[in-house]
């Protein structure tokens, strides 16, 4: 890595020079550089160097831009071929499905999850990770794309104790902990700074430490506490991981007179849930909101989730949110809506507990 032409030129003369020594020489052919800049081609000791925009290093594919959905994109592809690799061992009735479950993320997965520390990972990403996992699911399945079977029902028949969106989380918090509890490193450094001048107008690009910061719900202060107890680092991966299952949440949303009906399927990348029975909750607007009443595993977080299990998808935030004790109380909630609703919901009359709204009928 160099700063400017010049620093470049000098680094390759040493490689050169070293090597000459081994008896090794520079092949012209197969050295190729890469700036950020505008820069198409590039002379040293009369011999041009082809500058391109990506290349592939150590198994993983680096761009100028540091997007890393090119990467994903060949990543899942690789994946794709990995499975179609395992067609004999799948169609086999002797193995079970279980075994054939095992088969698939020891075989399969890794490939797509190579280098997937480094990825930051944007909604159309996440989409197509999902959508990769489901066709890993119905490929062992057999279950053809023209059969009219429903997510919810292959991951029902799986049973993935955590979805492959989990699993690349749980390996970027653990690289975030093993950088931050890292004295001094280059990775920590790039990770952590800021780069100088003026920001670009509309929104910023997704920062690696974004992602970080959304799937903990913590300041880059509370991290760094947290990630010197390495006892609570590991409960905080342990519980972020269990959270990203992909359980479908079925919401049906009606009007008063009932003439219009629609169902929304959302994929909830939410704590681990098991459906109990539903409760109505009123819209000002004239909607009511069948709620599925849920009972997550992850302890500790609410007593009166525990208690009611109550909760609302949170569709801004793309997260099922379970609400405490003050919780309709809460600012914050005015942005908490139904996917298909201008308006927030509000508490009905008598959804309200007699002590401090909680939720309880």
């Amino acid at each position: 890595m160099a700063e400017s032409e010049e620093e470049l030129k000098n680094l390759l003369m040493k490689v050169k020079e070293e090597s000459a020594k081994y008896g090794l020489k520079r092949n012209i052919k197969k050295t190729k550089i890469m700036a950020t800049g505008p820069i198409t081609s590039w002379q040293i000791e009369g011999d041009e160097m082809e500058a391109v925009r990506d290349f592939t290093f150590l198994g993983s594919m680096i761009t100028a831009d540091g997007d890393s959905s090119h990467e994903i994109k060949r990543r899942l592809l690789l994946g794709r071929r990995a499975m179609t690799c395992l067609d004999s061992i799948l169609r086999s009735r002797d193995v079970t499905l279980p075994t054939k479950v095992c088969i698939v993320k020891a075989m399969a997965f890794p490939v797509v999850m190579y280098g997937s520390e480094s990825w930051t990972i944007k909604k159309a990403d996440r989409r197509r990770i999902y959508a990769f996992e489901l066709w890993c699911w119905r490929r062992l399945l057999r279950i053809p794309w023209t059969a009219r079977r429903s997510n919810a029902s292959i991951l029902k028949e799986i049973s993935p104790e955590c979805s492959l969106e989990g699993q690349i989380v749980k390996l970027r918090l653990q690289y975030f902990g093993h950088l931050m509890r890292r004295e001094d490193s280059l990775e920590k450094t790039l990770m952590l700074g800021k780069m100088e001048g003026t920001r670009r107008r509309g929104r910023q690009r997704t920062r690696w430490l974004d992602s970080v910061f959304w799937v903990t719900s913590m300041s880059l202060t509370k991290l760094r506490e947290v990630v010197e107890d390495r006892g609570a680092w590991r409960a905080l991966v342990h519980g972020v991981t269990k959270s990203r299952t992909r359980l479908t949440t079925i919401f049906t949303i009606f009007k008063e007179d009932m003439s219009h009906i629609l169902s929304i399927y959302l994929s909830a990348n939410a704590f681990q849930h098991s459906v109990v029975p539903v409760q109505l909750v009123t819209h000002k607007q004239g909607f009511r909101v069948t709620l599925i009443e849920q009972e997550h595993e992850w302890g500790g977080t609410s007593a009166c989730m525990e208690e009611h299990g109550l909760g609302i998808w949170d569709a801004h935030q793309n997260a099922y949110a379970v609400h405490r004790n003050t919780a309709w109380r809460d600012r914050s909630l005015t942005s908490w809506m139904c996917s298909c609703m201008p308006t927030p919901l509000v508490p009905p009359a008598s959804a309200m507990c007699t002590e401090d709204w909680c939720g309880s009928p």
